[in-house]
């Protein structure tokens, strides 16, 4: 890609780059002899007017105060510019784990959220925006859709439909990337217990880059009692 700065025909490059910018890539520009390293999203918002955003995912916290406030970290650790949960956060006073958190964060109801006034309430002064059971966001040209996920008819329609890029769902605890015309991305859960595994995801909404990022293991519930969950 080239574009004028200071007059001069300038070059943009993409080049990997080390452990400092948490796996990220940069771009250099050139403008006769000058090289000038940013940060990818730096380039974007300079060339086209608009923000690269790396977006944290998480789902089915279930009460989780220390499991939140370690995906938070890992946010942090990666420039995320915006937090999508997924539902099933349960307790209003969850909201305490985002207090510190600068990211735009929006939420959904899970199947077993049930103080839905308190939550919206408590999120609320938190910063936090709940969109009830469906969220459309758009951004970066995107469009995401941002369920639960407890019908997987709804799921498979939104995804199948074509009508969203990205298509974010929790519900059965189980982390996976779909690719196809849309994609379709599940954190997994930050509880841990009802699979033994706690997990986030990132999406770069530049290259539509998205990974599961694991968080540790715990005792499952079948660890635990011998039962294996439905």
């Amino acid at each position: 890609m080239t574009m004028k700065i200071d007059g001069h025909v300038t070059y943009f490059q993409t080049k990997p780059i080390g452990s400092g910018w948490s796996g990220h890539h940069i771009k250099t520009y050139k403008s006769r002899s000058r090289y000038l390293a940013l940060p990818a999203r730096s380039v974007r918002h300079f060339a086209y007017g608009c923000d690269i955003m790396m977006i944290g995912i998480m789902s089915d916290s279930h009460d989780n105060f220390p499991g939140v406030i370690q995906a938070l970290e890992i946010f942090q650790e990666r420039n995320a510019d915006m937090i999508l949960h997924a539902g099933d956060v349960i307790a209003p006073g969850m909201s305490y784990a985002f207090k510190r958190s600068e990211a735009d964060l929006k939420l959904v109801y899970g199947n077993n959220d049930g103080d839905r006034v308190g939550l919206k309430h408590d999120f609320a002064r938190v910063g936090g925006k709940f969109l009830d059971d469906f969220g459309e966001i758009e951004v970066d040209g995107l469009k995401i859709a941002l369920l639960h996920g407890t019908y997987e008819s709804i799921v498979q329609g939104l995804v199948e439909g074509g009508r969203y890029d990205v298509v974010i769902r929790g519900h059965n605890h189980h982390f996976a990337i779909q690719r196809g015309e849309t994609l379709l991305i599940n954190p997994g859960e930050v509880w841990g217990h009802f699979t033994g595994r706690k997990t986030v995801a990132l999406l770069d909404t530049e290259t539509l880059d998205a990974e599961i990022v694991p968080m540790g293991t715990c005792p499952s519930i079948e660890d635990l009692t011998g039962l294996r969950p439905s």
